[in-house]
This record gives structure tokens, sequence and C-alpha cells, in this order.
């Protein structure tokens, strides 16, 4: 078992994003070309021209284009949002969303905080990649964060999801 294969709350990092919210990504960003911490069964869903799986290393690995990450729930939320913004940064991506619980308290979270979000309402029933099946009872709120130029079509397209802070 490997670090990413647990989450501090239910020993699962494996929780997929449910159709509609990346229905509003992929209209928003047109497409996605990288999901850099996915999986065959995930990409399904995700519909990502190329992703990264766990043996693939996305943290090593050329990052681009039109970015959709769902972190690996856990302790590597840290890294994963820091790599996300960094890559931003930098230029490698054009522009980019990332889900992750709306922990506002914590450092990692606010590096992302200088970026419009969607806090998404209701709570998300993220999908157990392990049985495929809506896991309910989500004890924390997500957030959608936003990287790249089009802000007000962040705001338009994900208003519809949840309060949008640009």
């Amino acid at each position: 078992m490997s670090a990413f294969d647990r989450n501090a709350d239910s020993g699962n990092v494996e929780y997929f994003t449910p159709g509609y919210i990346l229905d509003v990504v992929r209209t928003h960003l047109g497409a996605i070309d990288l999901d850099p911490f996915s999986n065959k069964k995930a990409n399904q869903s995700v519909k990502a021209t190329q992703f990264y799986s766990l043996e693939d290393d996305g943290f090593s690995q050329p990052w681009f284009g039109r970015v959709w990450m769902n972190p690996p729930f856990g302790k590597f939320t840290r890294l994963c949002t820091h790599k996300f913004v960094m890559e931003y940064v930098v230029g490698s991506v054009e522009e980019g969303c990332c889900i992750t619980h709306a922990n506002t308290s914590e450092r990692w979270f606010q590096e992302l905080a200088q970026f419009p979000q969607c806090f998404l309402c209701p709570r998300v029933s993220y999908i157990d990649g392990a049985t495929g099946k809506k896991k309910q009872g989500a004890t924390k709120g997500s957030v959608i964060t936003y990287v790249g130029s089009n802000i007000l079509g962040f705001k338009k397209n994900f208003s519809k999801l949840g309060v949008v802070k640009i």
C-alpha cells in the first residue's frame, strides 16, 4: 500500500469527481488536456487527453495546457496544490481547475485562496473509486480553485455550483 492509498478520515484516497462538476469544468476550459493525479477508471469521466497515474508520478512529469486536478485526499493535498499553483506560475499550465476540501485554516489552502474559487453547495458526494458509488455524508465542504485569465467566464460557469469569489 502506497502513501497515496490512505485518507486520514476514511483510509481511502480514491474519490472521483461527480460528472455534473466535470461537465462545468469542461464547459469552462473547453477540454481537459491533463489530469496529473488520476487513473484509467477516473479518466472515463474526466476525459482528459492525457493523465498520469500513481505509477507515472505526476510530480515528476511535465504539466501543460488545460489542467483538471482532483488530488489524492489526505496528507498529499499540500504537495499537489503547491505543484498546481507553481506549474501555473511558471507558465506550464495555461489554465486549470482543482477541487479540494475547503480547509480554509490550512497553509496549503491559503496558497489557493489568492485565486478565484467556487465554494460548492451542497456538499459534494464524491464517487468512491473502489465501488463506483456515491459516497454520502461528506464531513467537509469542497471548493474549486481556478488559475487562468478567464475569470469572468469562471464566475459565469461556476456560480450555478456555489458561491464564487474572484
